[in-house]
C-alpha cells in the first residue's frame, strides 16, 4: 500500500476507510486508481483525490452483490465510458 503513504494522513485515512466497506483489496483499489487517472489524462481532465476515492466507491458499490467479483478497474473503465466523471475539471 505504497500508494497510500505518498497521499496526506487525512487522505490516506479517508481511503482505507472506504476500501473497509467494500470486498476488494487495497491493491485492486491502486489499480483502479491509477486506472481512473489514466482515462482523465486521456481526456485532459483531472479530479481531487475526494472526487477520485467517491467514484471509485460508486463503482464498488454497484457490484458489491455480484460473486465472483469483477475487476474493479474494468468497472471503473465501463462507468468512465458509459458516465464520464462530473466531478472532474479541464486540466491545467
Amino acid at each position: 500500500m505504497k500508494w497510500l503513504q505518498q497521499l496526506s494522513p487525512t487522505e490516506s485515512k479517508k481511503w482505507e476507510e472506504t476500501m473497509l466497506d467494500h470486498s476488494f483489496g487495497s491493491e485492486e483499489w491502486e489499480i483502479a486508481r491509477n486506472a481512473l487517472h489514466k482515462l482523465l489524462t486521456e481526456d485532459n481532465r483531472t479530479a481531487t483525490e475526494a472526487a477520485t476515492r467517491s467514484y471509485l466507491a460508486c463503482c464498488a458499490e454497484s457490484v458489491g452483490s455480484v460473486h465472483p467479483l469483477p475487476d474493479l478497474a474494468e468497472i471503473v473503465g465501463e462507468f468512465y465510458q458509459q458516465y464520464g466523471m462530473e466531478n472532474s475539471t479541464p486540466a491545467k
